[in-house]
């Protein structure tokens, strides 16, 4: 995919005003349109609230629709900067401008994707067939991270495996 460089410009400067100390760079989204092919394929801000406390890692919230506003409890550790989006090309431009994003299986996850961009995806036991079964890789998006839930509304287990793998990538960066 190509960007448009004024945009893409725009997000950068943006990011890196928010991020003025230099941190880790990541982007997030946790809820997905809600529909009952979609059922249980989102979380709650909430459930995410411990890698919020990872050093040396600044958050952007990617999130938009109704699930945004969980993120009243947490405007001290997550940048909205999803608010300002007014196109998925915004979304774009910002993701390319972030270190890496950590997303439910959304549309996110495949332009992250189609970007090249790092990315964790967090996927609801049972899910949708493109992912194909019991991977961690997308033979599809090599720069994708599979973490499925080994039981259904398990998220737990599934964010403390990204935890870890937070962890080693923010040492690995020697950002921390």
């Amino acid at each position: 995919l190509t960007l448009d460089e004024r945009l893409t410009r725009f997000w950068q400067e943006r990011i890196a005003a928010l991020n003025n100390t230099g941190c880790f760079t990541v982007g997030i989204v946790w809820g997905g349109r809600k529909s009952r092919l979609n059922a249980n394929r989102s979380m709650r801000l909430d459930d995410l609230a411990v890698l919020f406390q990872l050093y040396g890692v600044k958050w952007f919230s990617l999130q938009v629709g109704d699930d945004s506003q969980q993120l009243d409890r947490f405007c001290d550790c997550v940048e909205n900067i999803a608010a300002d989006f007014v196109t998925f090309v915004d979304t774009a431009a910002a993701i390319v401008n972030l270190d890496m994003v950590i997303t439910i299986d959304t549309s996110v996850a495949h332009l992250c994707g189609a970007l090249g961009k790092p990315a964790f995806v967090l996927l609801k036991y049972g899910a949708d067939w493109r992912w194909m079964l019991e991977r961690c890789d997308s033979p599809w998006y090599n720069s994708l991270q599979l973490f499925r839930q080994q039981q259904p509304g398990d998220w737990q287990s599934v964010v403390s495996a990204v935890q870890k793998k937070m962890e080693a990538a923010c040492v690995k960066e020697k950002r921390c």
